[in-house]
C-alpha cells in the first residue's frame, strides 16, 4: 500500500475500534449494571428465605415448649439472634458492626438483612444474616465481563481488519489506475514534447524552416492538443455544450486531414468512402468520438498499411491492418484506464470516451478484432 492508502486504512481502522469499543464499554456497563441488580435482589431473596426459615423455628419451639437450636445454617452465612435491647441471645459474634435501623443493606461488600418476624418469641426481636457471598459473585461477573469483553473485542478487531481491507479494495484499485495513468501521461507526453524541442532547436540552428520540421512540430502539437481535449472531457465532459445537425461525412473529412501529416509520416494510407450523416450531437463530441477512433487505428496500425473507412445507411466502420485484440479481452477495451496491450503507448482513456459519448447518445458500437490480422469499430446510428 501507498502512503495515503496505509493512512486510509489506519484512519478506518482506528475510528471503527475507537467506536467499536465506545459501543461495547457501554453495553457491558448495563450489562454488568443488570445482572449486579438481578444478582441483588436473588440474593435478597435467599437472605429472607433463610430469616423466615429461622423466625418459623424460632416461633415453633416457643410455641410447643421443646428448646430450640440455631443449626444447619449454610457456611456461607453468618447468622445472629438479638433482643429487642439488641443483645446477642442466639448465635456468635457477627464480624461487622449491624444497623438495626435498616433492613437490607451492603457493608464494605457484605450484605445484611435484618428481620424482625419472630415477633420476640423466646425473647427473639432481630434475626440478622450476614454474608459475603455478594463480593464473590461480583467478582465473578467483573471476571466473566473481561473475558466476554476480550473475545468480543478480539472479533471486533478481526472483522475491523476484514472491513477496512474491503474498504480500501475499491480504493486501492483507483490508486493504481491513478497512478498507471500519471505514468502513462508522463510518457505519453514526452513523446511529442521532445518533438517539439528537437524540432525547434533544429529550425533554429538552420535558420530555415523545412517542411519535415514543420510537419514533426504540426503532428506533435496536434498531439498534446488531442491529449489536452481527452483529459479535459475526463474532467468535465462538456455538459454544457448544446447538441446541434453535425454531419459525420465533414466530422470524419476534417479528422482525416487532422491527422494527415501523421498518416504521411507512417506511410499509412486512409480510404473514406460514403455519404451525409446528420447526428443530433455536440461538435467537440462528434470530432472527439472520430478523433479518438481514428487515432487509435492509426497508432495501433503498422506502417505501409491501410485504414479503411466507409459512412453508409447511418452506420461508420473503421477497419485497420494493426495488431488486433485477443478474445479474452475485447470485453474490458471500454473500461478507464484500461489498456489491451502496450503496442503503443497511451492513456487508456480513448475507447473509454468513445463508449461514454455513444451511451449519452445512444450510438451503438461494436467491435470486432483478430490478432494479428487487424479491428473493425462500426457505430451505429439513430435514425
Amino acid at each position: 500500500m501507498t502512503r495515503l492508502e496505509k493512512r486510509s486504512f489506519y484512519a478506518f481502522l482506528g475510528l471503527y475500534l475507537i467506536s467499536s469499543l465506545l459501543f461495547l464499554a457501554l453495553a457491558m456497563f448495563w450489562f454488568y449494571v443488570a445482572h449486579r441488580s438481578s444478582e441483588e435482589r436473588m440474593l435478597y431473596y435467599k437472605m429472607r428465605h433463610l430469616a423466615d426459615t429461622i423466625n418459623s423455628k424460632v416461633i415453633t419451639a416457643h410455641m410447643q415448649g421443646r428448646p430450640f437450636a440455631l443449626d444447619n445454617i449454610p457456611p456461607q452465612y453468618h447468622v445472629a439472634l438479638f433482643n429487642t435491647s439488641k443483645r446477642l441471645l442466639y448465635g456468635t459474634p457477627l464480624p461487622l458492626h449491624v444497623d438495626f435501623n435498616q433492613t437490607f443493606y451492603f457493608d464494605s461488600n457484605n450484605s445484611v438483612l435484618i428481620s424482625t418476624g419472630a415477633n420476640e418469641h423466646l425473647g427473639v426481636h432481630y434475626v440478622v444474616v450476614q454474608t459475603q457471598q455478594f463480593k464473590e459473585i461480583l467478582r465473578r461477573l467483573q471476571t466473566d465481563i473481561f473475558w466476554m469483553s476480550l473475545v468480543v473485542f478480539s472479533m471486533i478487531v478481526l472483522l475491523a481488519v476484514i472491513l477496512s481491507k474491503i474498504f480500501m479494495r475499491p480504493i486501492h484499485k483507483k490508486m493504481q489506475e491513478i497512478e498507471t495513468f500519471v505514468k502513462n501521461t508522463a510518457h505519453e507526453l514526452n513523446t511529442p514534447i521532445t518533438a517539439l524541442i528537437m524540432s525547434t532547436s533544429r529550425a533554429q540552428q538552420k535558420k530555415v524552416y523545412d517542411e519535415k520540421i514543420i510537419r514533426n512540430i504540426s503532428i506533435s502539437t496536434k498531439q498534446l492538443h488531442d491529449m489536452y481535449r481527452s483529459l479535459t472531457y475526463l474532467s468535465f465532459e462538456q455538459h454544457g455544450e448544446a447538441d446541434e445537425a453535425v454531419d459525420f461525412f465533414e466530422t470524419l473529412t476534417h479528422s482525416i486531414a487532422h491527422f494527415n501529416e501523421l498518416l504521411e509520416s507512417k506511410k499509412i494510407t486512409a480510404t473514406f468512402e460514403g455519404e451525409p450523416t446528420i447526428v443530433m450531437i455536440a461538435p467537440s463530441k462528434a470530432t472527439m468520438l472520430v478523433n479518438n477512433l481514428l487515432g487509435n487505428a492509426i497508432k495501433y496500425s503498422p506502417p505501409r498499411t491501410t485504414i479503411v473507412m466507409t459512412l453508409h445507411d447511418n452506420r461508420l466502420s473503421i477497419t485497420d491492418s494493426g495488431i488486433g485484440i485477443s478474445p479474452e479481452k475485447l470485453n474490458s477495451i471500454f473500461l478507464r484506464f484500461h489498456r489491451a496491450n502496450a503496442y503503443a503507448g497511451g492513456f487508456g482513456v480513448g475507447l473509454s470516451i468513445v463508449k461514454s459519448i455513444c451511451d449519452d447518445y445512444h450510438i451503438g458500437v461494436t467491435v470486432h478484432s483478430k490478432e494479428h490480422k487487424g479491428t473493425t469499430v462500426t457505430l451505429t446510428f439513430t435514425a
